[in-house]
């Protein structure tokens, strides 16, 4: 059974959240491995080709074409709470709320029948700003390098699952490739 670690990398028991993928649409997965910790994000990234291991331990993925941020690809629904508070233009394109549906559907299907990895964290160091943050993705690498982009509860009470504000999928593949920040209109 896999093993999974608190912010200072202490053994917690292994449990299923409370609030799981189905609620968020997620449905017929392979399986679902909740907030790894670092060795096995590396064991599964290594086993599933996602990458190698480089001098001194450093996991090495190879991101194809695509190597950086793509500004121009980003796009924000074009609701009543963000309207008018969000600055467009050629980085910051609206898409109507039929649109973000019918792509997060395309998502979901492309999810169905892969393993998923899911890291339940926080965006925002000042505990009364910071907000929690959810993010699914098939790839191993890809978990492990939110781990770093983001910042882990000190233990698992310290974070329900349920309360995550904003939940990340990512599914990346040769094509399609989709990415999705989604306010929590799930929770």
């Amino acid at each position: 059974m896999e093993e999974t670690l608190d912010q200072v990398d202490n053994p917690v028991v292994p449990r299923k959240p409370r609030f799981d993928l189905v609620k968020q649409g997620m449905r017929h997965l392979e399986s679902v491995h909740w907030n790894l910790s670092v060795p096995l994000l590396y064991e599964h990234a290594v086993r599933c080709h996602e990458g190698k291991l480089g001098a001194g331990g450093t996991f090495v993925a190879n991101t194809g074409f695509h190597t950086g941020r793509s500004p121009k690809d980003k796009y924000i629904v074009d609701e009543p709470g963000t309207h008018s508070t969000v600055d467009w233009g050629s980085v910051n394109q609206p898409i109507t709320p039929a649109q973000f549906n019918s792509l997060h559907q395309r998502m979901l299907a492309y999810l169905q029948g892969r393993e998923l990895f899911v890291q339940d964290l926080y965006a925002g160091a000042d505990p009364e700003y910071r907000l929690p943050v959810r993010v699914v993705t098939p790839s191993a690498w890809h978990s492990l390098f939110s781990r770093n982009m983001f910042i882990r509860p000190r233990s698992r009470f310290c974070m329900r699952p349920s309360s995550a504000r904003f939940l990340s999928s990512t599914a990346s593949a040769p094509r399609p490739s989709f990415s999705s920040i989604s306010p929590s209109v799930w929770f």
